[in-house]
């Protein structure tokens, strides 16, 4: 007894796009590529360019917040990046940036606050090196 294999065929193709590059923060700071070595008085953490050794990239916590929506915080490829952006996007960067806006969700809540803007920079550096965060060259 022959059994005949079934007609396959495909009912649909996928439909979602592979986008990489999709909307993004308006912070106050948009990181740029022209920003490497560049210090900000509120940097939350460093980054390095994954496609060539050397390139160092300070994070200023005011990329992450918006300036009209003060409450809204982001982590990952949507925070304010601008020529940046492809550095931004990699998963290391991504993990720092979420921990970064993970703490700093954590002590707007608990200190009662209505923006991301009026948190104490000095105060969320401190948390995030407690949580072994770098945020500068400096041992």
């Amino acid at each position: 007894m022959r059994k005949e294999k079934p007609s396959i065929y495909p009912v649909s193709l996928p439909s979602i796009p592979t986008f990489r590059m999709t909307g993004r923060i308006k912070g106050k700071i948009e990181l740029e590529e022209s920003h490497e070595r560049i210090m900000f008085p509120d940097t939350v953490g460093m980054a390095g360019d994954w496609r060539k050794p050397g390139p160092v990239y300070y994070l200023p916590f005011s990329a992450l917040y918006g300036v009209k929506t003060s409450n809204l915080i982001t982590a990952g490829r949507c925070i304010s990046a601008n020529t940046a952006w492809d550095i931004i996007r990699a998963i290391p960067v991504c993990s720092l940036t979420g921990e970064i806006a993970g703490t700093a969700s954590a002590l707007l809540c608990r200190r009662k606050m209505e923006s991301f803007s009026s948190i104490n920079i000095k105060k969320l550096q401190q948390a995030l090196r407690a949580q072994g965060i770098k945020i500068d060259e400096k041992v």
